[in-house]
């Protein structure tokens, strides 16, 4: 949500582009770096159709027995929303800082054994295979221990040392210095609580604001079935299972948006958030129920959070969704060259083949769900199209010698999509596999993860060699019901 939440991708990528070559490494970097600094000089939000949908906190779960009508609802609107997390990442710059040592110190205060340091070493050569002992030069921290697979590391006040067997062949030995993280990070952490012990009070009621402060948490839409026409969760079964939530804002329709009978403004307004839906879908929590798969509305905020693979919790998991998910989340490794396409280009051809293919196993259980008249469906159907156009990364075609032409999918290929077959001309003329999300199937998971969505890291993004290897069929699992 804010700005340095994910200062370990610049880390990441950071270390990465030093490895990388021709300047594809560097070139991440600039722009990564281009797309946070504009996403921290970010104006204040304006006025937006979806300020009036009605947020629940996920504190409130506790007190009610019910899920309240909108118009009846007293609670915070995305629109005041959005404004008070403005206001927060406004605190947060000023104490950027201290909140990043904070943050370091959560990840390096722990018994977790870390390396420290790998030290390698020649082995002299000997004519006859005998055992050798030789000295290390890294003064170990008090409180580490050497580990080596090739030998048997000794430790002593005078000096550690490797004992190995020596042979006629020149030979090398990697010694690494292992130990907790806080003990082998004790000259850092110090550090970092000079830098927390320095602050002013000012600074400390900044940073307690950004810490407890309910407008940094998610919010996270909610799928789930109708169980009657007048009310969703007549028995407030859905209000207990989402109780196991915490720490955390809800989007759930009959709260959230205005229900019947509407004023002609209410209307309007709702009219108006109908078509910002997929935008609302985010950090969706997939409720399960018996015939969820038979509900069209719920099929479509189900396929629209799988083409964003923006899931945080998923009780239904059905196989072809869970599929489709895992080829969106894919990534094709980074160019090598900022000048020129190269391997890559295949790897997104059949990214995208493998994601039209995914929907293709789930157009029948589309095409058979039920809305309530056919207005609704002609209007979802227009804008799925308009994800997976969106979605799909451009295509990739090569024209000779090294060069790669791009271009962009247009209305007519995808046509099809939604009344039949959708079909790829991309060849497969690479062997790559899906990544694999892992998305908490239960809700008590997901609220312990923090709701992350599993995504690639930029380190794996770098990988070349992340999505190589196609799975075998058998674990594409099933076709949904």
């Amino acid at each position: 949500m804010f700005p340095d939440e994910d200062d370990q991708s610049w880390d990441d990528i950071a270390r990465m582009s030093s490895l990388m070559p021709g300047g594809g490494g560097l070139a991440a970097m600039a722009a990564y770096g281009l797309n946070k600094f504009a996403e921290w000089r970010a104006p204040k939000p304006g006025p937006d159709d979806t300020d009036s949908v009605r947020l629940i906190h996920a504190s409130d779960l506790q007190s009610w027995s019910r899920f309240p009508r909108c118009q009846d609802a007293d609670t915070v609107t995305y629109g005041q929303y959005r404004a008070r997390m403005y206001e927060l990442k406004q605190v947060r710059k000023r104490v950027r800082k201290l909140i990043r040592a904070h943050q370091r110190i959560a990840v390096l205060d722990t018994d977790e054994t870390v390396k420290h340091h790998t030290e390698v070493q020649r082995i002299p050569r000997s004519l006859l295979r005998r055992q050798v002992r030789v000295g290390l030069e890294h003064q170990r921290i008090p409180g580490t221990w050497l580990e080596c697979e090739e030998g048997q590391v000794s430790m002593s006040p005078s000096g550690d040392a490797v004992t190995v067997k020596a042979g006629w062949r020149k030979r090398l030995v990697a010694v690494r210095s292992m130990g907790p993280s806080r003990v082998v990070h004790a000259a850092e952490l110090d550090q970092l609580r000079g830098e927390l012990a320095a602050a002013t009070d000012a600074q400390r009621r900044d940073v307690d604001e950004v810490f407890s402060s309910r407008y940094r948490q998610p919010v996270l839409f909610v799928s789930h079935r109708w169980e009657s026409v007048d009310h969703p969760d007549p028995d407030g079964s859905q209000l207990r299972r989402l109780r196991e939530l915490r720490d955390c804002w809800l989007i759930y329709d009959y709260t959230s948006f205005p229900q019947l009978p509407r004023t002609p403004a209410e209307e309007e307004q709702f009219q108006r958030i109908l078509y910002r839906m997929p935008e609302l879908i985010s950090r969706a929590v997939i409720l399960s129920a018996p015939d969820y798969l038979t509900r069209g509305w719920l099929v479509f905020e189900y396929l629209v959070a799988s083409l964003a693979a923006d899931i945080v919790c998923d009780e239904v998991s059905s196989q072809d969704f869970v599929g489709l998910r895992d080829w969106v989340a894919s990534r094709p490794p980074m160019d090598n060259s900022p000048w020129r396409n190269g391997y890559e280009s295949n790897i997104s051809n059949e990214i995208n083949g493998e994601i039209l293919a995914a929907v293709d196993q789930i157009l029948p259980v589309y095409r058979n769900a039920r809305f309530r008249d056919e207005h609704d469906s002609t209007r979802v159907t227009g804008m799925l199209k308009a994800i997976l156009k969106a979605r799909l990364a451009p295509h990739k075609e090569a024209q000779g010698m090294g060069e790669w032409a791009t271009s962009s999918w247009t209305d007519e290929e995808l046509a099809p999509a939604f009344q039949g077959q959708i079909s790829s001309s991309a060849e497969r003329s690479t062997m790559t596999k899906p990544f694999r999300t892992s998305v908490p199937a239960t809700l008590a998971e997901a609220a312990d993860r923090g709701y992350r969505v599993s995504t690639m890291t930029l380190a794996q993004q770098m990988n070349p060699f992340q999505l190589t290897g196609r799975p075998r069929k058998a674990d594409r699992g099933p076709a949904a019901p």
